[in-house]
Parts: C-alpha cells; structure tokens; sequence
C-alpha cells in the first residue's frame, strides 16, 4: 500500500509538471496573439495618420496649383505681344535701312543716275533732314520696342519657371495618391489578418483540449490518492 501511494504521489507531481507546462505553452500563445493584435491595430493607426497627412498634403498642392495656374493663363496673352513686337521691330527695322540707304544716296549724289539731272541743293537738305528725323524716330521706336520686349520675356520666363513648378506639385500630388492607395491596400491586409486573429481560435483550440484532458487526468489521480489515504486511515 505504502508503494501504491508513492507510485499515485509520483504520478500526480508527473501529471502536475505537464499541466503546469501546457498551461504555460498555451498562455505563450495567447499573449503572443495579443501582441500580434496590438501590434496590427498600431500599425493601421499609423498608416490611417499617414494617409490623412497625405490627403492634407495634397489639398495644400492643390491649392497651390490653381493659384499658379492663374499667372500660367496669361502665357497665351503675353506670347502674342512678343509676336506683335518682334513683328513691328522687323518692319522698323527694314524702314530704318531703307532711310539711312536713302541718306546715303543724297550724300554721295549731286546728280540723279537715272534721269543725269541736278539734284537741287535745297530739296536735298530737305530729304537729308526728313530721312534723318525719321531715323532717329525709328532708333527711338526701336529702343522701346527693345524695352518692352525684354519685359514681356521675362514675364514668358516667369510663367515658364511657374510652370515648372506646377508640374513639380502635379507629380507630388500624383505620387501622393498613389502612397494613399498603396496604403490603403496595405490597411485592408492588415485588417483582414487582424479580423483572423481575432476570430481563429484553433491555434489554441487543440492545446487547451490538451490541457482540459490533463487537469482531468490530474483530478481523477488526486481523488484515488485521497481515497487510498482514507482507505489506509480506516485500516489502521
């Protein structure tokens, strides 16, 4: 009798050791899926920030880009003006050699070549100081046609360097949507493994059975051992 009890004692410390071990195998399960859904939640916070970032982001470019895009309308406008200047200088430009040609000729003319007639001293000062008003006019119609094209250059400059810039936001904004839609591919994943996590339970389905099977194994040796013991109490 007595080697009975110190067989079921043993048995029961045996059965005890693997109870303690499974129940301590199963909780390391359990938490880890805790840290795992923790972890999952955190990390679609985070993503669900940056998206709203993002999204202001894009607003703030937005924004940005309709203002800039109200300089960028006048291009039309201003590269007309740089056509009709460029025009007009050609034609200054033509008359102001076909003047000085002129001047030249009653320079070095007393004479008319085709008819061999005199050219009259008084109508050629009279030519001489006609042509030469008009072609100091040209040179100061010139000057400020010259003026006022480098102005509406540098506004076509202006308007260059703006669209740049609109481009460059353009891209932001593209590049923008395409991090809010990868991320929102990226938080549905996470949702979904979260969403199993939560629900699939057979990860520790089988090792809580295992423990229900050994803490009533461990039950039924503790309840002989106590009836050994009254059995052997009654006895003696």
């Amino acid at each position: 009798n007595k080697d009975l009890t110190t067989n079921k004692k043993y048995d029961i410390d045996l059965g005890q050791q693997k109870y303690d071990l499974q129940k301590k195998h199963l909780d390391g399960l359990k938490q880890n899926n805790e840290e795992k859904v923790k972890e999952y939640e955190g990390e679609i916070e985070n993503n669900t920030t940056t998206i709203s970032t993002l999204a202001e982001q894009i607003e703030e470019y937005s924004t940005a880009v309709a203002e800039l895009q109200l300089l960028v309308d006048a291009k039309s406008e201003t590269e007309a003006k740089v056509k009709k200047i460029t025009k007009l200088e050609s034609q200054i430009e033509s008359n102001l050699s076909k003047f000085r040609k002129d001047i030249s000729f009653f320079q070095h003319n007393d004479d008319c070549p085709t008819c061999r007639q005199a050219i009259a001293l008084e109508f050629k000062e009279k030519e001489l100081t006609s042509l030469t008003t008009k072609v100091d006019e040209c040179d100061h119609g010139l000057t400020q046609l010259e003026q006022k094209l480098l102005e509406e250059q540098a506004k076509l400059n202006a308007i260059n360097e703006t669209q740049k810039k609109i481009q460059a936001l353009q891209i932001k904004i593209a590049t923008n949507n395409t991090s809010i839609t990868e991320t929102n591919k990226y938080i549905k994943r996470l949702e979904k493994q979260l969403e199993e996590l939560k629900t699939n339970t057979t990860s520790t389905e089988k090792e809580e059975q295992e423990l229900s099977i050994i803490n009533e194994s461990l039950t039924a040796d503790n309840e002989d051992k106590m009836s050994d013991e009254i059995f052997v109490g009654s006895i003696t």
